[in-house]
Order: structure tokens, then sequence, then C-alpha cells
């Protein structure tokens, strides 16, 4: 690992800010370093993969995290941010050659959205795969999606996946290991197939970002759009799609600006909440009763839905990629 140049780039135009934690004393000692020239940001120093594997298994996942997946309950409103997976999809579907039939393989399906969505946008004539190790994770896919694959790494699938979603997961990688992960993930896929990543679009060069940010735990790789594009032409793909999309930057700013104004009695209670663990469960009740509303007398205006929605200062970065024929790989060569 080389301090001194950017792993993307190779620039030497780099500076150290704070690694802003608020969840682990794992992270307690770590900066990022940032590129001025292409704006990726890695977090240093490097976390032994053994803990960062306790991390995500015991405090990533526990209780009181806004990323808690309760998999021993009935599957959730169905329409629960449906608008990610859905616009994802069909992005990815305008770069897939014909097949009667599609395999599908999400990297990190949590509660099996994309699921859903796959068999709406396929109109069933797709075979549906999730790498989980979570034991309660596995009895629900099971439970609510008969008819999945259940892997424990990437390694699992060779030459057959048609589509492979990454969604917010490859920025809890460290850049070292990516080529490792892409070479898995290209022996995964078959010829011609699509691979669709979404990150958050963390380019730290953005002054408002680097001051407006909320927090980076726990994630190990931070990319601009700028950044993303030059890593993902270092690899054996076709790049066929790379833009921002979801949110303005300026609008969540805005959000937080006014949250930040609020009265005091309210930013106490909320405060109260968050310690308690039962903001995030609230939110999401209050969501969720929003969506069943508009599902039993509303209607779903996905044309308006912001998941679909690119270009400008957006909050995150979505990317389509081709696996390259066969004869063409250097992946195939290297074998």
């Amino acid at each position: 690992m080389d301090s001194k140049t950017c792993a993307v780039c190779n620039s030497n135009k780099l500076r150290s800010i704070e690694y802003k934690n608020d969840w682990s004393e794992l992270f307690n000692d770590m900066t990022i370093l940032v590129c001025d020239d292409c704006g990726f940001g890695r977090s240093l120093p490097k976390i032994d993969s053994k803990s960062i594997l306790d991390f995500y298994q015991n405090v990533y996942r526990s209780k009181n995290s806004p990323h808690y997946v309760d998999f021993s309950k009935k599957i959730s409103n169905p329409y629960f941010y449906r608008g990610r997976s859905i616009s994802q999809l069909l992005l990815g579907y305008q770069y897939l050659h014909y097949k009667k039939k599609y395999n599908f393989l999400d990297i990190g399906a949590g509660l099996g959205k994309s699921f859903i969505s796959a068999k709406e946008i396929f109109n069933d004539n797709v075979n549906l795969n999730a790498i989980e190790e979570d034991k309660e994770a596995k009895k629900y896919y099971r439970q609510h999606f008969k008819d999945v694959t259940i892997g424990s790494s990437i390694s699992d699938f060779n030459n057959i996946m048609d589509i492979i979603l990454m969604s917010h997961s490859l920025e809890h990688f460290d850049i070292d290991d990516m080529q490792d992960l892409f070479k898995k993930i290209h022996n995964a896929m078959a010829e011609n197939g699509i691979l669709i990543i979404e990150v958050p679009n963390d380019d730290f060069r953005d002054y408002d970002f680097e001051k407006n940010r909320l927090k980076d735990t726990p994630h190990l790789s931070f990319f601009s759009l700028e950044s993303l594009k030059k890593m993902l032409e270092t690899l054996d793909f076709e790049l066929c799609f790379i833009g921002p999309a979801f949110s303005l930057k300026e609008d969540i700013y805005s959000q937080k600006n006014k949250t930040l104004n609020q009265p005091k009695i309210i930013l106490l209670l909320r405060n109260v909440l968050q310690v308690l663990g039962l903001h995030t469960l609230l939110a999401r009740w209050k969501l969720n009763l929003y969506l069943k509303i508009r599902k039993n007398f509303g209607r779903d205006d996905f044309h308006k839905n912001i998941n679909f929605q690119y270009n400008g200062n957006r909050s995150v970065l979505r990317c389509v990629l081709r696996k390259k024929s066969l004869n063409n790989s250097r992946y195939e060569k290297e074998k």
C-alpha cells in the first residue's frame, strides 16, 4: 500500500482529512487520504479483514443500527424503497442482450426488494440468486422467495450471471482488494452479462460536500465521478453508462440546515430517540405507512420518483458495465 500516490490515478497531490466516525472504536484513528486530481478518497490505516468482517456482522447489523434488517418478521411493504432497484434494473436492461431467461445475482440483497423488481421487469423470466452468510437472512429468502439460490461468495457462481447488482456495496471494500473482487465478478458473469453498480458520490474536492457530510463510517473507499470512471476503465469490462443520480446534494444540505435550525426541544427529543434506538424505527414506520396509503388510495408516480433523476451534482453515482467477449478478455487469458 503506497500512501504517497493516489491508488486510482497515481497523482501525488494528496491530503489527509478527518474521518467522521460515529459507529465503532475500530474507526477512531482513521483518516481519509484524498486525491485532489481525481477526487478519490481512501481510509487509512487499512483495517484487517477479520476485524472489518466482525464489525459488519456484529455492529453494522445490530438492532440500534440504521442499517438493521429484521429478517425474523414477515416481508415488509413491497413498495418500500422499490424506486431504487427498479431504476437500477431498468437502466441495466437497456444494455442486455436478449435471452428467454436471465440469471440475476444481488450482492447484498437486504430484504430482497430487487428480487420483486426483477420478477416484474423480466416477466418472471429470471432466476434469482443472492450472496448471503447470515442464517436468518437465508431463512427469510427461502420463505419469501422460494426459488432463490443462495451462495456464500461470488466464487460459487461461474460464467452464468446475466445481471449482477452491487448497490451500495463497493464503497465497503478497500481499493487494494478491488482488482481481485472484479476478477471474481467477471468469472461469475455470462458472456455479455452486465454489472450494475451504485455508490455514494463522495467528491472531497467539493468544499460543500466535505463540510456538510454527516458521517463516513463504515465506508473504506470514496468515489468521485472522475475517480470511479478512471478505476472502472482499468478493468476488463466495457463501460456502458456512468453518471450521477438520485437527490441533489444541495437539497440534502438544505434539509440538514433545516433540521439543525429546529427548536431546541425538537432537537433534544430527536437525540433522545436516537440514543434509545427509536428514531430510525419511527422513520421507517412513517414511510411504510405513507407508502401503504399511496398503494391503497393513490398511485405510484414512478415518473416523478427521485431515483429516476440523473445529471447535476447528485448524491449517488450509477454505472453499468458489460463483460467483454471471451476472446478479448484479459481475465480469461490469465486463467
